[in-house]
């Protein structure tokens, strides 16, 4: 993935709750950003994998991370809007 290259859809499992397919950038699949909302300001928390698709057919996992206001959200805490 460059950095030009707009978000990429993926296969997100998060630590707690369903699965779901979800649009990454560049930055939410290396960490930089919140998964949920692209948040780089807050301190980040692991937060389940993301997968996207190989050439070959294959899945690539991704650590993901979420910021302070979402992290409740996925593992199974209180909703955060």
């Amino acid at each position: 993935m460059n950095a030009t290259q707009g978000p990429v859809p993926a296969e997100y499992e998060p630590i707690a709750g369903p699965p779901g397919r979800i649009e990454l950038t560049s930055a939410q699949l290396h960490g930089r950003a919140c998964v949920v909302c692209g948040s780089e300001r807050d301190s980040l928390t692991a937060a389940g994998h993301a997968y996207t698709c190989t050439g070959d057919g294959g899945r690539l996992g991704w650590p993901v991370k979420a910021c302070a206001r979402h992290v409740r959200r996925l593992d199974g805490g209180e909703t955060a809007a």
